[in-house]
């Protein structure tokens, strides 16, 4: 360098082992990689990361991503978004997560362009965050809030989140099925609310063993539930409800048998409402509860 002033400061000036030492101290991995996509250098080899264990002069410089990293995946990813910084000079910032050697972590990644004097990109960096302890904070969270405690079914809270995820996803034929437990007042009014939640639970538990396929069973309130089927035809569905009828049959709480009755709504129609999916299982179902009071005339409605 001709002065001290950082114009005159030339990248072979620079001690990239000292860069590393100096930014090791902070927890978060900062790495730098050249106009090619190979790192330059990287503050910390985590366990992401194939690193020889019986070399210990490995280093990631001159490496791509897919070169290194356990999960080829999330390899490739980073790939794919460090080229669209270099085409579009724009950065980015997405979380990830990585499974690998029987742990999962998660990461949040930043990442900038860094351009010369001439407003060219020559390098991207990046900085790191492992956010684990955060996820799952997160995770705990949204369970205990869309978690139904008695039943350890989802809650209603959760329905708006499920149509929130699955709004843009090919989830269709969708298959809702709503499903209301029969006789519950005169077991709660004869044996109290005890033994009432503990049919409630059994009703919902069949519901649970009986999926088959990627669904999720909500309990709506007091003893009235949705289950929802992605990528479920009326077929199906309608075997689903046979499954529960069948097992319930053989479950008994105090000697009474449990008894549910179930009604499904399907479609293919990317437009139609899941309101109104609800509102035709409802009657589906309705009708099946009319046909257990006709045949249980001791019933209280």
């Amino acid at each position: 360098m001709s002065d001290n002033s950082f114009d005159d400061f030339e990248i072979n000036d620079i001690n990239i082992a000292f860069v590393e030492r100096i930014l090791k101290a902070l927890p978060s991995n900062i790495y730098y990689k050249d106009s090619e996509g190979k790192y330059v250098f990287c503050t910390h080899y985590w366990n992401h990361l194939k690193t020889p264990d019986d070399d210990p002069n490995w280093t990631i410089r001159g490496k791509y991503d897919v070169d290194i990293r356990k999960d080829k995946e999330n390899a490739l990813k980073a790939m794919e978004e460090d080229k669209k910084i270099f085409e579009t000079k724009k950065g980015t910032s997405y979380e990830i997560r990585i499974d690998v050697d029987g742990k999962t972590d998660y990461l949040e990644l930043i990442k900038e362009p860094v351009f010369d004097d001439s407003g060219n990109v020559i390098g991207i960096s990046g900085l790191i965050n492992n956010i684990t302890d955060k996820k799952l904070i997160e995770q705990k969270l949204e369970m205990l809030a869309t978690t139904d405690m008695l039943t350890e079914t989802k809650n209603r809270a959760y329905l708006d989140i499920w149509i929130s995820k699955n709004r843009n996803k090919d989830i269709y034929p969708l298959s809702v099925i709503m499903a209301d437990c029969n006789g519950l007042k005169i077991i709660n009014d004869k044996y109290g609310h005890l033994i009432g939640d503990k049919y409630i639970i059994e009703a919902a538990r069949i519901m649970k063993e009986c999926l088959l396929a990627d669904g999720t069973v909500i309990r709506m309130g007091g003893d009235e539930f949705m289950v929802i089927i992605p990528n479920c035809d009326k077929a199906n569905a309608e075997k689903y409800i046979k499954r529960v009828l069948d097992v319930s049959n053989s479950v008994t709480v105090l000697g009474l048998p449990v008894s549910i009755s179930l009604g499904a709504s399907t479609t293919s129609d990317v437009s139609l409402r899941i309101e109104d999916l609800i509102k035709e299982a409802d009657k589906e179902m309705y009708a099946s509860k009319e046909e257990w009071h006709r045949l249980h005339p001791e019933s209280n409605r």
